[in-house]
């Protein structure tokens, strides 16, 4: 069963600019991989529609089913906060959109977050309707494997480009000690709430 995901107003928009330039015919329009494939000659940009929207949806889903330190969807922890390590090259309005909408207590990947537990997005392929994004999350130290962090790979395939981009099928690998992507540590001021803009700004 299809999972609809609560639409953000912003992310959506970007969705539905990269519909429109899918159907227009632009070249590779549709098409990502991240990180780049040796030898292909597609798109390898995070911050263009509809990465943002893909990964903010998948991290999502991921982190409300298994947050930190948890050994599962029936295993609920106490809520805690957590740091984020997105794709390098992100800008700061798309970190901090995803950011915002994965969970109250995720926060930007910071010198001051860092030492928090850390999700990983650690690669995103997007072919026209259909995007597979693969997320490390934080798991439990186990008794018999006293290495930390461990790691449990999930992949998380979605569905969409012209309507909103549903959870459609999620893979999930053996706790252990995947490759895990360098972080991708951003400002401090991209981990803080924005400062209200005086009025008649």
């Amino acid at each position: 069963m299809s999972i609809v995901l609560n639409v953000r107003v912003p992310l959506m928009l970007l969705g539905l600019v990269g519909a429109m330039a899918t159907m227009a015919g632009c070249p590779g329009a549709g098409h990502v991989n991240y990180p780049p494939i040796a030898g292909d000659t597609i798109s390898h940009s995070v911050n263009n529609p509809p990465v943002p929207r893909v990964i903010d949806g998948a991290l999502e889903y991921v982190v409300r089913r298994y947050p930190p330190n948890s050994t599962g969807p029936l295993d609920p922890q106490p809520p805690v906060p957590f740091a984020v390590n997105l794709p390098p090259n992100m800008n700061e309005e798309n970190v901090r959109a995803i950011i915002s909408n994965s969970s109250p207590y995720a926060r930007a990947l910071t010198e001051q977050t860092k030492n928090l537990p850390i999700y990983h997005v650690a690669r995103v392929n997007v072919r026209g309707g259909t995007a597979y994004i693969d997320i490390l999350r934080p798991v439990s130290t186990l008794p018999d494997q006293p290495v930390n962090p461990l790691y449990q790979g999930l992949r998380v395939e979605m569905r969409g480009l012209s309507t909103a981009w549903r959870v459609n099928h999620i893979q999930l690998y053996p706790v252990g000690t995947p490759d895990v992507p360098p972080l991708a540590i951003v400002a401090d001021a991209w981990g803080e709430p924005e400062t209200a803009r005086p009025s008649g700004e």
